[in-house]
């Protein structure tokens, strides 16, 4: 295994021969957990005479740097970004240039679209209540709705509970009118059977009705009444 290369020591800084130094890009594995796994992203080796020994401006020595590099690559590196950086300034001194000519007009933008958004903001607000209160109103309404309904079939209910007595009631006084028509019925066939035996009274019972009882007088059908009281007026206006 060959052993790494030794460097002079801090103290032989002047003597340092810098044509035996790496030139090459840097591989050391950084550590920071950002960028954890990632190489340094230095491209040659230039020695950082301010600190003692070897050491590039990248932090890391001569050892995390591959021993050549292509001088011309390097260069054109280098120029793309001094290029690069020269274009970043010109940038930045045109946004400054810009943002003193356009602040004023910017923050009066902003302040009328600050306006506009709260002007918004309360008529939404406006809106927003206007619809709670129709919801509230509907809701109201609905609750009222809701009772009536409940009113109404409740009354409706007690009429259907008296219409079904009073239907109850009418059919007990059918049944009883029919009862009584079965009763007249009865009655006038009773008064004809009696009317019909009425004449087989016994002779005693004619000659002594005091002993024998008085004989059968046949009861008064309603016909028979009507002529009773026809005969005794005429009786009375005869008499008077």
């Amino acid at each position: 295994m060959q052993s790494p290369p030794r460097f002079p020591s801090s103290t032989s800084t002047s003597q340092l021969d810098e044509s035996r130094l790496a030139k090459g890009q840097c591989c050391y594995v950084l550590m920071i957990p950002e960028l954890r796994g990632q190489r340094c992203g230095c491209v040659g080796f230039v020695h950082n005479k301010s600190l003692p020994g070897a050491t590039c401006h990248c932090g890391h020595l001569p050892c995390f740097h591959t021993s050549s590099a292509d001088a011309s690559s390097f260069i054109e590196d280098r120029s793309e970004v001094d290029i690069i950086m020269q274009r970043i300034r010109r940038l930045s001194e045109s946004l400054d240039r810009n943002s003193h000519g356009r602040s004023p007009r910017v923050i009066s933008r902003i302040d009328e679209l600050e306006a506009t958004v709260e002007k918004n903001k309360e008529d939404v607000s406006a809106e927003v209540r206007g619809s709670y209160r129709n919801a509230s109103a509907a809701w109201r309404l609905v609750s009222q709705l809701q009772q009536t309904v409940k009113r109404l079939e409740e009354t409706v209910q007690l009429h259907d509970e008296q219409m079904t007595k009073t239907g109850m009631q009418v059919d007990d006084l059918i049944n009883r009118q029919l009862q009584l028509s079965d009763r007249g019925v009865m009655m006038e066939e009773k008064i004809e059977k009696l009317e019909r035996i009425g004449p087989l009274l016994s002779p005693l019972q004619r000659r002594d009705p005091k002993r024998y009882g008085a004989p059968f007088e046949p009861m008064p059908t309603p016909i028979a009444n009507k002529h009773h009281q026809h005969s005794t007026a005429n009786h009375r206006s005869l008499t008077s």
